[in-house]
């Protein structure tokens, strides 16, 4: 009995996991192009946006830097290797699908943001300045 619920219990967990595709872009909206697209798997079915990329860090499909917001959670200051330039009023813009497969902005950071939907996730460097044309 002991073995059965053991093997119920991993048989749950290990269907309880998500794929998480992850696009990185550069530019809004007219150039914007993917430096990278991929998918991080085997995560845990209600995991933060955070946790994924932990996973993909772990699985050596990426590196990042973050910076805590409070209350918002950790917003993004580096992927791999491109860096959000302050000088130049650069971020990284969080962009997940919705309920009805469309990439909406996060109003959350990366550690608060739980992933749903079609597990896409989009990264897009964009600047503040974006904003006043």
């Amino acid at each position: 009995m002991k073995g059965q619920l053991f093997l119920l219990c991993l048989m749950g967990a290990i269907m309880a996991t998500k794929d998480v595709r992850i696009i990185i872009t550069k530019g809004y909206p007219d150039s914007e192009h993917a430096i990278r697209n991929f998918t991080v798997v085997g995560n845990n079915d209600n995991a933060t946006l955070i946790q994924v990329m932990d996973n993909a860090v772990a699985k050596g499909q990426l590196t990042y830097e973050a910076r805590v917001f409070e209350p918002w959670g950790k917003y993004i200051d580096t992927l791999d290797d491109t860096h959000a330039e302050e000088a130049d009023s650069q971020f990284w813009q969080i962009l997940h699908t919705n309920s009805t497969g469309d990439f909406v902005s996060s109003k959350l950071g990366a550690s608060s943001l739980n992933i749903t939907g079609d597990h896409s996730v989009k990264f897009r460097l964009r600047s503040w300045l974006d904003f006043h044309h």
